[in-house]
């Protein structure tokens, strides 16, 4: 699919320096003053995922390659190479990176650093995307490819792929049929915008300062409701005993009064409370999918309202809901436990209790997960 995307593009990219170690408070570049994206690019410089030049320049203007993209996108999304969400999707993803399936890519800098690795066993970066196995490292980045790349790193390839909106942009018919989803949901997120002629010009190569600008908007919308003060507990239903607390590999979120948990530490927390084991996590790069069997299996999809539970196999028509879609956080499958409006009851569990003064949320489960108690 991706291949079609790249096709146009042509001419290597100037190699910039990349770095994700933290920078000193205001951060400035002699090249930046009254540059628009002056106020982006600082602050993703002061976030520690952006660096500048060793002469004390940016380059905002400077074209960004493939494989730049990829890092400053990892980066900014927490999933480098020596983190635990990486290690984690290195064990459960079913792109598993045993090879290079990339030819030009066995000793390229972002291969020798981790960070292909990553990207792989994440999504990406995905093999059907270059049936040539020329990834093109150097190759300048254009914004049908940002918005493919960000859609991905924000969990929205489902809705992308259901989504049959008409885009509004001037050259939308130029836009080919398996791009438009992802632009839209990238547009629609706040992510990537259209050029002053009216166009969306997906085959322009973005520059540097566009790069961190995008993926400076992602990270936002990502990071929506973050908050790192909310305990999670677990409980039986009608149990007079305190709930157990249980650790999160990520913030919880609360999003227009709807809270959000990392899924696998969800059922991880009913294995706990049970005494039982986990017996097998999987993550589907392509379907953005996390399976978790736990006695029975349970499947969770990043961007679907839908999952499944209890032996059931397929996410379709039929498939359980949730209040509101699934998202994704540092690579991390987010659910959400309970909403304002809706009934916090699932085939999951009974009852959920969110407590916004003290920031608690507790989840009651079925024994032995059955759904009727």
């Amino acid at each position: 699919m991706m291949r079609r995307f790249m096709a146009a593009m042509m001419g290597t990219a100037l190699f910039f320096t990349l770095t994700v170690s933290a920078r000193a408070a205001e951060p400035s570049y002699s090249d930046l003053t009254g540059h628009w994206s002056q106020a982006e690019v600082e602050a993703a410089a002061q976030a520690g995922w952006v660096n500048g030049y060793p002469d004390g320049t940016f380059r905002p203007e400077v074209q960004v390659s493939r494989s730049e993209f990829v890092k400053l996108l990892l980066a900014a999304i927490r999933l480098t190479p020596d983190s635990d969400a990486a290690d984690y999707l290195h064990q459960a993803s079913q792109a598993a990176y045993h090879s290079v399936f990339l030819r030009d890519m066995e000793t390229n800098w972002l291969t020798q650093a981790g960070w292909t690795r990553v990207a792989v066993e994440f999504g990406l970066i995905q093999e059907g995307d270059f049936p040539d196995g020329q990834f093109g490292p150097s190759i300048p980045l254009n914004r049908g490819e940002a918005a493919v790349l960000v859609a991905r790193a924000l969990g929205l390839v489902n809705p992308a792929h259901e989504n049959k909106e008409s885009l509004s942009f001037a050259d939308a018919e130029t836009i080919s049929p398996e791009l438009r989803g992802y632009v839209q949901e990238a547009v629609q997120a706040g992510v990537i915008r259209g050029l002053p002629d009216g166009t969306f010009g997906g085959s322009r190569p973005i520059s540097r300062a566009e790069a961190v600008a995008m993926i400076g908007r992602a990270v936002a919308w990502m990071e929506e409701g973050v908050d790192p003060d909310i305990r999670a507990y677990v409980k039986e239903p009608n149990s007079e005993e305190a709930g157990q607390a249980f650790s999160l590999s990520v913030p919880a979120q609360v999003i227009d009064g709807t809270v959000y948990l990392p899924a696998r530490d969800v059922i991880r927390s009913n294995a706990q409370l049970y005494g039982d084991a986990l017996e097998g996590q999987t993550w589907d790069p392509a379907a953005q999918e996390l399976n978790v069997t736990l006695i029975l299996p349970f499947r969770f999809r990043a961007g679907d309202i839908r999952y499944v539970g209890f032996g059931y196999e397929e996410i379709n028509e039929n498939a359980f809901t949730f209040p509101t879609n699934a998202r994704l956080l540092y690579g991390e499958v987010m659910i959400p436990v309970y909403g304002p409006e809706t009934s916090s009851q699932t085939n999951l569990w009974p009852e959920v209790q969110w407590d916004e003064t003290q920031e608690t949320v507790t989840i009651f489960f079925y024994q032995r997960y059955s759904p009727m108690g």
